[in-house]
């Protein structure tokens, strides 16, 4: 059995473009020059509305390299173990005013990597905004904090 098309009468049909701006609108990059990939970073970032009324706004980082390569700490680092493997959790009120916030170094490159998650709860009471950036570098980054992670 087949579902015959939505159709709704409200809904006038017309043929849209293939993008926002237009059926012209270039959709992608120009052909690379040869290349060998060595570096992936993924960062994924979602957001939730909580029962409560607040949200939290989830990240996660990973960092992974295309060749096997010695670390001091690790041992050998290889291209299926993540580089870094971060992730994070801010809550925010409607003012965007942060109500809480974590974080996790799942792997990192140094042993110390995990201690600059220990400076997150700086974030609190932070407002999302203009200067953001530089109020979080004052808050969790320099020796203390974490260039992946802030």
């Amino acid at each position: 059995m087949t579902t015959p098309p939505f159709t709704d009468p409200k809904i006038r049909n017309v043929q849209t473009p293939s993008t926002p701006y237009g059926d012209n609108h270039v959709t992608s990059l120009s052909q690379p020059v040869p290349r060998e990939a060595v570096h992936k970073r993924k960062i994924n970032c979602n957001g939730f509305v909580r029962n409560d009324g607040l949200y939290d706004i989830e990240a996660e980082l990973t960092d992974h390299k295309t060749y096997a390569f010695p670390s001091d700490f690790r041992g050998t680092v290889t291209p299926d173990l993540p580089v870094h493997h971060m992730i994070l959790r801010v809550t925010i009120n409607k003012e965007r005013v942060i109500q809480n916030a974590e974080a996790i170094t799942i792997t990192g490159p140094y042993a110390i990597c995990p201690s600059a998650t220990k400076v997150f709860h700086n974030l609190v009471g932070l407002q999302i905004g203009s200067g953001w950036r530089r109020k979080v570098r004052a808050a969790i980054g320099g020796r203390h904090g974490c260039t992946h992670i802030t």
